[in-house]
């Protein structure tokens, strides 16, 4: 039988902070330590802003999804797969994990459609895991970018968030986690929502207790939820928080459940 399969979807925002790298490279250590297998999925919003900023590109966004020119696409791919994922994977191999950096190009593990009205932007058609399988059972560690390819292998930009939710999905993950810079969802009187059942999700949005950034990843948590996946989203910028995710869920962050 397998070991138990995690997709950690760790956020730009959380990577942002280079001394928490050690960290977090530690406690996904720890985990395969523990007989988890670990698929790592990122972002890397702030580091795309900075390098915009450095190049004095301005950055447009609609509903939230930035809009990515042919100029914003180089430093998309430039950021997420050279800065991000091999700063990902130097932290990852300090701790003798054998880390691999991949993106969603590499065999066409990521398929998607252009959104015309964002430009080099894609929505996810189709996940081809077999990559990601050949490199669990050799015992490698995949950190993927988010970046994908459409039918004319043309390279095109993917929400995060929705890729780490679709790669679990495709992979079957028994544990699905988004680290991100917040301590999980709060309710009305900004206390910490324990757990959620699927059911609950639209009225919380509907009464804006979701509201903002969070209902895209909220979305992508209920994708992962219904494929069977325990759903956990945790505060990233405390690394240590993933090891206390699979010891005592109930302790922080914020679970979905399916009922």
């Amino acid at each position: 039988m397998n070991s138990p399969l995690s997709v950690i979807k760790y956020g730009g925002n959380a990577i942002e902070d280079h001394r928490l790298l050690p960290q977090f490279a530690q406690a996904i250590a720890q985990l395969r330590q523990q007989g988890h297998r670990i698929v790592i999925v990122h972002g890397g919003g702030p580091q795309i802003n900075y390098w915009l900023d450095k190049t004095n590109i301005t950055s447009h966004f609609i509903d939230g999804q930035r809009v990515t020119d042919t100029d914003t696409l180089e430093i998309v791919e430039m950021a997420l797969c050279a800065q991000v994922n091999k700063a990902l994977v130097r932290a990852c191999l300090s701790q003798g994990l054998n880390a691999v950096g991949i993106s969603g190009q590499d065999a066409h593990l990521i398929r998607a459609k252009r959104q015309p009205k964002l430009q080099h932007v894609g929505s996810i058609e189709d996940i081809q895991p077999d990559l990601i399988h050949h490199l669990l059972e050799h015992h490698y560690l995949p950190i993927i970018a988010p970046i994908g390819l459409d039918n004319d292998q043309q390279i095109l930009n993917i929400n995060a968030d929705f890729s780490a939710a679709h790669i679990a999905c495709a992979l079957n993950a028994q544990h699905f986690i988004l680290m991100t810079n917040v301590d999980g969802l709060l309710n009305q009187q900004k206390q910490r929502i324990k757990s959620l059942h699927l059911n609950q999700i639209d009225s919380l949005i509907a009464d804006r207790t979701i509201s903002g950034g969070m209902i895209p990843k909220i979305r992508c948590a209920s994708l992962a939820a219904q494929n069977g996946a325990r759903v956990h989203i945790l505060n990233g910028t405390q690394p240590h928080n993933l090891l206390t995710a699979y010891s005592n869920p109930e302790q922080l962050g914020t679970q979905i459940l399916n009922p």
